[in-house]
């Protein structure tokens, strides 16, 4: 391996393309290391971490009570930040887009009046919520999103929110192949 070392580099004669590489080959830019494009400073990132996680069972929950939903199986963890046993995210530091969808259901037709979703930032603050009153169904599904910038220090869960008027209220899990209750989140490149 051979190192380079010059201060500027020009095209032969005139101006036009430069090429770096081939086909086939990585362009290594080392931790720190910024690259100036047209007089703005760009430093190399990526978008991780991200996570993907779903609820594999359906879960009965209490009535008329925020709960956290603990979603059990993980897709994706890429910065190992989600905890499958608590349902509790910690982010690293940055921006993140985060989604939630909860499969609502009820042992009684017809019974879910009152239902929500929302995203809980330390035990004490709402990011984003959505509840909606006198529905009156069996089944049916809350998403919400949120843009948010997290400390490093910062933890989070979805919980989701259920009101019926008779039956037992429930966070759907699997159903046909296809989960009912998920949530996940991706730091966006800013």
């Amino acid at each position: 391996m051979s190192t380079l070392k010059v201060d500027t580099i020009l095209k032969r004669t005139g101006t036009g393309t430069i090429t770096v590489g081939q086909s086939g080959d990585t362009i290594s830019i080392p931790s720190g290391a910024t690259l100036n494009v047209a007089g703005s400073s760009v430093t190399a990132v990526d978008n991780t971490p991200y996570v993907m996680a779903g609820l594999t069972s359906t879960a009965t929950i209490s009535d008329n009570t925020w709960t956290t939903v603990v979603f059990d199986n993980e897709l994706y963890d890429t910065g190992s930040i989600y905890n499958n046993s608590t349902g509790v995210c910690t982010p690293t530091a940055g921006t993140y887009f985060i989604f939630a969808y909860i499969g609502l259901g009820n042992s009684a037709d017809d019974a879910i009046s009152d239902h929500g979703i929302r995203f809980y930032l330390n035990g004490s603050t709402q990011l984003a919520e959505n509840t909606n009153y006198n529905v009156d169904v069996q089944r049916l599904t809350v998403s919400s999103q949120a843009i948010y910038t997290f400390s490093g220090s910062d933890t989070f869960v979805v919980q989701g929110y259920s009101n019926v008027t008779s039956g037992t209220p429930n966070f759907d899990g699997v159903a046909a192949n296809r989960w009912g209750t998920y949530f996940g989140m991706y730091k966006i490149i800013t």
